[in-house]
């Protein structure tokens, strides 16, 4: 399946997985078990090509990476949710809340793809 995204929606798609391959690769240095930490280097893989897609501004959603992808943005979310609630400054809320909005809309976009 082939899903386009607005340049804003590309921009925190991308960050969001630069960040996320970020902690992973984090997580795969820390982990001492082979089997976890191959599982944790596949789904590495895929977010790179993933995040290699995005490069170009249209995804090729296989049902694999769609999964993976959707585990991301639901993690993301939350976690900007969060920090929102935990933000006073008004000026720094609002400008999360549109990274929110941007992402809720390339993960309805991928939702309704996979559906």
């Amino acid at each position: 399946m082939q899903v386009q995204f607005t340049p804003n929606e590309l921009e925190v798609l991308t960050d969001v997985l630069a960040r996320h391959n970020r902690e992973l690769t984090h997580e795969i240095a820390r982990t001492d078990t082979r089997e976890f930490k191959h599982i944790l280097q596949e789904k590495l893989d895929v977010l790179g090509r993933l995040q290699n897609q995005l490069v170009w501004g249209e995804l090729q959603l296989s049902t694999e990476i769609s999964d993976v992808l959707a585990e991301v943005l639901d993690q993301s979310e939350r976690a900007l949710y969060f920090e929102i609630a935990r933000t006073d400054d008004r000026e720094f809320k609002h400008g999360l809340q549109e990274n929110l909005e941007r992402l809720e809309s390339a993960h309805s976009k991928i939702t309704r793809a996979a559906a």
